[in-house]
């Protein structure tokens, strides 16, 4: 299985898990955007960044906290750790 494959595969799975949670999850295939899973809920915007790796470089992690700034959504950075999912809030830096 390629990267793209499992990468995809994992947006799939954090798409379905918010879904679960009773969001409108719309994914952002294949952009190589900043943020792969927009989430909405009542009002709620949740922009979601995959990593299968968990890894963000120093930049990406400075557009995500800028993104969570400037629009005042919650930003999440979504990845794996085993067959688990780890969640982590990427809040603006202060």
């Amino acid at each position: 299985m390629s990267n793209y494959s499992r990468g995809a595969d994992f947006e799939r799975r954090v798409q379905k898990y918010f879904e679960k949670q009773g969001y409108f999850v719309i994914r952002s295939a294949g952009s190589h955007s900043l943020i792969d899973l927009v989430a909405l809920k009542g009002g709620e915007v949740q922009l979601i960044q995959c990593k299968t790796d968990g890894v963000l470089s120093v930049a990406e992690r400075q557009q995500l906290q800028e993104l969570a700034r400037d629009t005042w959504c919650q930003v999440w950075l979504i990845s794996r750790q085993d067959r688990n999912m780890v969640l982590e809030q990427i809040k603006e830096e202060k």
